[in-house]
């Protein structure tokens, strides 16, 4: 609670006139947890992988971003392992990342524990949003069914696809370890 108290007193000494609701906003921002929906992704099997990256990086965006967006997602994240570094800055000033992984970079991992059970997905989704409503909102909403579950269709296999939802907790940013 004092780090709240320091915070709110150094913001106040910066900005003087910030009204009560613009604090109270900043508190809630700086306090935030959010949750974040994983789905371990596999591409139907009569496309290529080519295919899969290629449509799901440039068409299902299109049709998920705003209805995402609608419902309270913070961040919308594919990354492309093949091109991590260049995806990662990107994502900073687009809000879209992707990750895909190709079998040719997930059979240059063998190192480390468990290198032998790498898994056979071809890429993930991560949504991060302020809370599991936002998802059942998301998802009950009849866009969804309308149009994003069709999208989807033309490139995952729905019976090979996982999902983890959980929250984030952060221990290095920006090389730094937090304490």
């Amino acid at each position: 609670m004092a780090d709240i108290a320091d915070l709110c007193a150094v913001v106040l000494t910066l900005l003087p006139n910030l009204t009560l609701l613009q604090l109270s906003l900043c508190i809630m921002a700086t306090s935030f947890r959010p949750y974040k929906l994983t789905t371990l992704v596999r591409r139907r099997s009569d496309i290529t992988e080519q295919e899969f990256h290629k449509y799901w990086s440039e068409k299902h965006p299109i049709v998920v971003n705003d209805w995402l967006a609608r419902h309270g997602v913070v961040k919308y994240v594919q990354v492309n392992a093949s091109e991590v570094l260049m995806n990662h800055y990107l994502a900073r000033l687009m809000s879209l990342v992707q990750y895909h992984t190709p079998s040719e970079l997930r059979d240059q991992c063998e190192f480390g524990q468990g290198s032998s059970q790498i898994a056979e997905f071809d890429g993930y989704v991560e949504l991060t949003v302020p809370n599991i409503e936002a998802l059942k909102r998301a998802f009950d909403d009849p866009f969804y069914k309308s149009h994003v579950a069709p999208d989807e269709a033309v490139f995952i296999d729905a019976q090979g696809t996982r999902r983890t939802f959980g929250y984030e907790e952060v221990y290095i940013k920006d090389g730094e370890v937090k304490k």
